[in-house]
């Protein structure tokens, strides 16, 4: 009887040991996965500074480009800019939309 008793205290034991070695480790788990969530929103933003940053350079260059063609009189050739930074514009209005909406729906 008292065997059987100090049995069921040890087997209670043990499993009040593994649940709370679980819940610790669940715990430990979901704090480092929100961690992580909260450093790729950071890289995220960061990248996508850097692009707009770089599309922006980009079509400064292409306006810069085109100002010079127009001073030489070389109008078919600044047309021609001109018609790449439209299409330009319209990629990055398209991406900056696909993004508002992809976050929208988070």
């Amino acid at each position: 009887m008292i065997m059987e008793t100090a049995e069921v205290i040890f087997k209670f034991i043990i499993v009040s040991l593994n649940a709370y070695a679980l819940m610790f480790t669940l715990i430990l788990v979901s704090k480092w996965h929100r961690r992580m969530e909260n450093k790729l929103d950071e890289i995220e933003r960061y990248v996508r500074h850097v692009s707009d940053r770089n599309d922006i350079v980009f079509l400064n260059q292409l306006s810069e480009l085109q100002r010079q063609l127009i001073k030489e009189e070389r109008y078919e050739e600044a047309g021609k800019i001109g018609k790449i930074i439209k299409d330009e514009e319209g990629r990055i209005y398209k991406r900056e939309n696909a993004y508002r909406v992809s976050r929208m729906v988070l």
